[in-house]
């Protein structure tokens, strides 16, 4: 019996249930040393399958007991590549169904396999990538003109730290042999990004459900097929037509590692590619899918050229197919999946319309502020309208809302009427101490647009109003002792933000008022000792 037999033996009686000692405990057992040759005699019969976890055991136990290699000998150097294949496509999140189930799940839905896979990667994913960085590095760099490679695509994958297969060490492994293999801001990295990954891999992948917002040249169709728009209509949740989300499950993470190390003018240089595969992750019905595609779409839109977006149309491409995430609102969207969707789509939708107010865009900044003025109206107001009782939705319409007013500035002034109505209602809530993040979240934004908008509020009714609202907030934080503020750093924090509101809304009040607000507030305080914290330094 041959000294990989014999592991084989052991490796089906261990005992040790983590894959790690199981390993541990396979090495310590092997004394003698391998060459790579014999290695790869053993995966040779690998080939065409996947690996069992017995098989990756043995594998790597061997790769532990590697003799010196000869990397001037062509032979030993493909047998590292070989050995390499293998244990990348052992470790890689795609199914591990075999053809036969392949060919009888054609056509059929299949439940999401995300949590499947991700169990079955995640035990083997850094003894995989160390073992794979090691053979690697007994073989040459790939060339800038690189194609194709399954193994550097595998590692893209597993360099996805948002990924549930992954952990910061495994993810932090695998972006270190990549950084081997493929410099940083080399010709060989953009040239894999560009031709492995989104020509060769997510072109084909995703191109049996395309789009119909585009042209086949990445551009906005201008003239759409209704009995497309009908097709697509129709249930394709099926294996035959995203196998990027049923089979192979490197798609996105890989995407996303395209986009993390692609610069400015790579993005602008080629665009077409990327846009077909983000716009079909938008349109996915999966909370996980369309999150990460929101997610990716951001960091995308922040690297492609204004005038690219411009001169293509694709701006309002985004917009509507973002736009429809920001009704996924309880009670028709479980509240917990509506907070992983509507933060990543404001984020979205704002970097769009700084996009679009560049200065390079080459159009005036009103393109941008008219989409800011929906965000507000069809996203933000709405989605409080109908969903301002769930107090983790609220936190994250405030903290968009004063990016939003951040960026419009003085033009935010038309929109007083509805935002000051949403902030005293968010502010005065007898509930809203029982989530400090949300009263915070509110008390910023309206600081937001006490920069923006003062010269409307330095006069008139909306200054009284706001003065209500901090008052009335001030009350109840000094009668609370709910569990949820009885810690001081919260009650500090908390009298902090509302106390540099009123010290900011003085200073709005003498920039236009005759009567100084420190006249206004003191009877208040004469009456109520306990408002003099909140207009303290006044």
């Amino acid at each position: 019996m041959s000294v990989i037999e014999e592991l084989q033996r052991k490796s089906r009686n261990l005992k040790s249930t983590t894959f790690e000692d199981s390993l541990d405990e396979l090495s310590k057992s092997l004394s003698s040393t391998l060459s790579l040759k014999d290695i790869a005699s053993f995966t040779e019969g690998l080939l065409g399958k996947r690996a069992e976890r017995s098989d990756l055991l043995v594998l790597l136990a061997c790769l532990r007991r590697i003799e010196d290699v000869n990397t001037a000998e062509l032979t030993e150097v493909e047998a590292a590549r070989g050995i390499a294949s293998v244990i990348a496509r052992s470790t890689a999140p795609i199914s591990s169904l075999d053809s036969s189930e392949e060919e009888a799940l054609q056509g059929t839905r299949e439940e999401d396999p995300y949590a499947r896979i991700s169990a079955q990667i995640r035990e083997v994913a850094s003894p995989g990538i160390q073992a794979i960085g090691k053979l690697l590095l007994l073989s040459p760099p790939p060339s800038a003109d690189v194609q194709d490679d399954q193994v550097l695509i595998t590692l893209a994958a597993l360099a996805d730290s948002d990924e549930d297969w992954a952990t910061e060490k495994t993810a932090t492994l695998a972006e270190s042999v990549l950084d081997e293999q493929l410099p940083k801001h080399s010709k060989a990295r953009d040239t894999f990004i560009v031709d492995a990954i989104l020509k060769n891999y997510l072109r084909p992948l995703f191109s049996k459900f395309k789009p119909t917002t585009i042209t086949e040249s990445g551009r906005k169709a201008e003239y759409r097929d209704p009995d497309l728009d009908r097709e697509r209509a129709l249930p394709h949740e099926t294996r035959q037509t995203k196998p990027w989300k049923y089979h192979d499950l490197r798609a996105i993470p890989s995407l996303s590692w395209a986009i993390r190390n692609a610069d400015e003018a790579l993005v602008g240089q080629n665009w077409p590619l990327f846009i077909p595969v983000l716009l079909t992750l938008l349109d996915d019905p999966t909370t996980r899918v369309r999150s990460r595609g929101l997610a990716l779409s951001t960091s995308f839109l922040a690297k492609i050229p204004g005038r690219t977006l411009r001169d293509t149309g694709l701006t309002t491409v985004f917009e509507e197919a973002i736009f429809p995430t920001l009704s996924f609102l309880p009670n028709l969207t479980p509240e917990e999946e509506s907070v992983q969707l509507l933060k990543p789509a404001f984020s979205a939708l704002c970097v769009l319309a700084r996009k679009m107010s560049s200065p390079e865009s080459g159009v005036p900044s009103r393109a941008g502020n008219g989409l800011r003025d929906r965000i507000l109206r069809e996203g933000i107001f709405t989605a409080y309208f109908h969903a301002r009782e769930h107090v983790r939705i609220v936190e994250i319409l405030m903290h968009h809302t004063a990016a939003v007013i951040g960026d419009l500035k003085i033009h935010a002034v038309k929109h007083l009427k509805e935002l000051v109505p949403m902030f005293s209602t968010t502010i005065t809530d007898p509930f809203a101490l029982s989530h400090p993040p949300s009263l915070l979240a509110a008390v910023a934004a309206l600081q937001a647009t006490i920069i923006n908008c003062w010269p409307r509020l330095s006069q008139g009714v909306w200054q009284e109003e706001i003065m209500k609202m901090l008052i009335q907030s001030w009350l109840r934080l000094v009668d609370d002792d709910s569990p949820s503020t009885t810690n001081s750093e919260v009650r500090i924090q908390l009298r902090r933000e509302l106390n540099k509101t009123a010290k900011m809304l003085a200073a709005v009040v003498a920039a236009g008022d005759d009567v100084p607000l420190a006249e206004k507030i003191s009877p208040l305080v004469a009456k109520e000792a306990q408002l003099s914290g909140l207009f303290s330094g006044i």
